[in-house]
């Protein structure tokens, strides 16, 4: 005589003609697999609510950097005290081009065309504190000539622009000084270093002059990047793989637990 199988096997004999999926579901035979698809839910689940975390940071950053752009504008000098986030924010500085100890800054792009920004440095008004000034882009082609025919005038000079944030070189890599006055960054301490100079622990990024002529080195407005990014649809992405997910295995064990029936009911 055979064994009759208990209601919890999951065996085609358990399944009556309209099964309890829910007893399906977690029956011996299909347990390990819900449990596996409900951590895959919830994984997917997750990466969808990250996504939405760092929609919430691109919007307070996008919100941090409007509001250094409307602050009135910074007059850097040399008693200015650097403190707080100041990168994007709008400033101006007085001082002296030292065009002699100018430097290029490479693997920089206008209108997808490679060439320097020329880096100078500017004593500030009544300090000896260096303001390092990003004046331009120049072509690649014009780097290895005469840089003095892009120099701005002699005596004082006022300049608007962002101020940025150094971006130095990974720790212990050894530079030190380029004979052709080339850097890839804008490592400031570094630069402080090679000049023998106090410079300040930001740079400026000079702007175009509203209606100005463009002239050499040709300055950029920058490209601030405050769109909210797709970090929105990526997480509804997410969100429906994880429905997806679920409602695919329940109908697929729906299915099957159908199929076992009928083959019962057929024996």
């Amino acid at each position: 005589m055979t064994a009759r199988a208990t209601p919890s096997s999951g065996t085609p004999s358990e399944l009556q003609a309209s099964p309890n999926l829910l007893r399906v579901l977690v029956s011996r035979r299909w347990w390990p697999a819900t449990i596996l698809i409900l951590l895959g839910m919830a994984g997917l689940a997750q990466l969808g609510f990250w996504q939405l975390d760092r929609l919430e940071w691109r919007r307070g950053m996008n919100t941090q950097t409007m509001a250094r752009l409307n602050a009135p504008p910074v007059a850097v000098n040399g008693d200015t005290v650097w403190e707080g986030d100041w990168h994007d924010r709008q400033a101006t500085a007085r001082g002296v081009f030292d065009y002699r100890n100018q430097i290029g800054i490479k693997n920089r792009f206008y209108k997808e065309e490679a060439g320097i920004h020329l880096l100078t440095p500017m004593r500030l008004e009544g300090s000896d504190l260096i303001l390092m000034v990003d004046r331009g882009w120049i072509p690649q082609a014009w780097v290895l000539g005469d840089w003095s025919q892009y120099d701005e005038g002699e005596g004082l000079v006022e300049v608007r622009g962002l101020l940025q944030d150094a971006d130095p070189y990974p720790s212990g890599a050894d530079i030190g000084s380029s004979p052709d006055r080339l850097y890839h960054r804008e490592d400031l301490e570094l630069l402080g270093r090679t000049l023998d100079m106090e410079v300040a622990p930001m740079f400026l990024l000079a702007q175009p002059v509203e209606g100005g002529a463009p002239g050499w080195p040709r300055r950029q407005s920058k490209d601030l990047h405050l769109s909210e990014g797709n970090h929105l649809s990526y997480a509804i992405q997410w969100f429906l793989f994880s429905l997806i997910l679920g409602v695919g295995y329940v109908l697929m064990v729906r299915k099957r637990a159908r199929q076992s029936v009928e083959t019962v009911q057929t024996d």
